[in-house]
């Protein structure tokens, strides 16, 4: 009974994407963090970089983020583990695009050796430069630990 019970466990780990989509991640963000298809929405690149973020995919994040605004580099080896995503809302108009979202994460706390959950909610601004999304910046930031 234990063997099912795991095998239930897998099979519904792989039923959503780590960006939340009820998609698999190989149908969901995989083909945009491997290149083979670009994001056709704001809301759908800020997905696919949240589970870059997740898989520590530090180049995808670069290539996807506007030149005006983007780092010469990231170092992704301090960052938080990221759990999940709830987009709260996402418009566009025209080549301008705005998500908000909340990003669930666990960071090891220096104190003891639990986990504690927190919170990165930002509002984004996404900007289409040659038919590409680009995440240029974030409009508001809020935290909790």
């Amino acid at each position: 009974m234990l063997e099912l019970a795991f095998f239930h466990h897998e099979a519904e780990k792989m039923s959503k994407c780590y960006c939340g989509q009820a998609r698999s991640f190989e149908t969901c963000c995989a083909p945009l963090i491997r290149g083979e298809r670009i994001a056709a929405t704001p809301e759908l690149l800020m997905r696919s970089r949240f589970t870059a973020y997740h898989l520590g995919e530090a180049a995808y994040l670069l290539a996807t983020w506007h030149p005006e605004t983007r780092p010469s580099e990231l170092d992704l080896s301090d960052s938080p583990a990221w759990h999940s995503l709830r987009i709260i809302s996402s418009k566009t108009k025209k080549e301008r695009g705005q998500v908000k979202f909340r990003a669930f994460y666990a960071q090891a706390s220096s104190a003891e050796s639990a986990r504690p959950l927190g919170y990165l909610q930002e509002e984004s601004l996404f900007l289409k430069e040659a038919g590409r999304w680009f995440y240029h910046s974030a409009l508001s930031l809020e935290s909790s630990h």
